[in-house]
């Protein structure tokens, strides 16, 4: 039998209204890391492996008109800007993260948006909305980087409402962002039409050395050197799933995503 981690169990938040209004972090190297990074972030939607985790959390969020949704981490707003591409019902996004430089090209990104309302929050300090306020809840290669992996779900499960749905994209233990980047060039090498191919890859030897070297280099040197010390949460999906069951979220499904560096995990809260 393998083992299972066992993690200590938490109160709930405190249940309050409203984002927590620029909220400062609790670690200053880790907000300047986040801020640098948030500088090269959207280099990444270039990458057709990052496009089609954007496309998961849209086809497994399952959207329906009038649902009240949380993103919380939400970058640079890159999954937002995605959904504008599609045809969705009325809906109405919260989208938090505790990045200044973040935020502020989530909002320039998405100024002309009008279903989705950015604001600026801690995860590791608990956001200030009422008890089962969100239908469904994403954190895409967020939890990893938190203080206390328990906390946040125990806050997330607290924001859900019954029967809603959790969506959580998390890094594997091992995570290496190499692999990323050889499944863009080997999904390239599946495009249909010599022509098309061409021009995809044309556009990956231009922006690769402008706009994607950046994110590489600080997921090499910086996000794959914590995980390797422990310093970042690359969950199993043994632990992963204890996170939820302590919760009592039901129907967890766990899938590899992100060129199988990251683990994709649906839950829902129990009715």
């Amino acid at each position: 039998m393998a083992n299972t981690y066992i993690y200590p169990v938490v109160p709930n938040a405190k249940s309050q209204r409203g984002p927590m209004k620029g909220q400062a972090t609790t670690n200053h190297n880790q907000g300047f890391f986040w801020n640098l990074y948030g500088k090269c972030y959207d280099g990444i939607n270039h990458s057709i492996p990052y496009r089609g985790l954007l496309y998961d959390l849209y086809i497994n969020l399952d959207l329906r008109p009038g649902l009240k949704i949380l993103d919380a981490g939400c970058g640079t707003g890159n999954f937002e800007k995605f959904l504008s591409t599609r045809s969705i019902p009325s809906i109405e996004i919260e989208a938090v993260d505790f990045s200044p430089v973040m935020l502020a090209r989530a909002k320039q990104k998405c100024r002309d948006l009008s279903f989705v309302n950015f604001s600026a929050a801690d995860l590791n300090k608990g956001l200030e909305y009422p008890d089962n306020s969100f239908d469904r809840i994403l954190c895409c290669n967020v939890l990893y980087s938190l203080e206390d992996p328990l906390n946040v779900i125990t806050e997330l499960f607290r924001l859900l409402k019954h029967d809603g749905k959790l969506v959580i994209a998390n890094p594997k233990p091992g995570f290496k962002v190499i692999p990323i980047v050889r499944d863009h060039f080997r999904r390239i090498g599946n495009i249909w039409g010599l022509g098309r191919k061409s021009m995809v890859l044309l556009k990956t030897l231009v922006l690769l050395p402008t706009m994607g070297l950046a994110p590489i280099l600080l997921n090499l040197f910086v996000i794959e050197k914590k995980g390797e010390k422990k310093e970042y949460h690359f969950l199993s999906e043994s632990k992963l799933r204890n996170l939820l069951e302590l919760h009592k979220l039901t129907n967890i499904e766990v899938t590899d995503a992100y060129a199988d560096q990251d683990l994709f995990t649906i839950a829902t809260k129990a009715a």
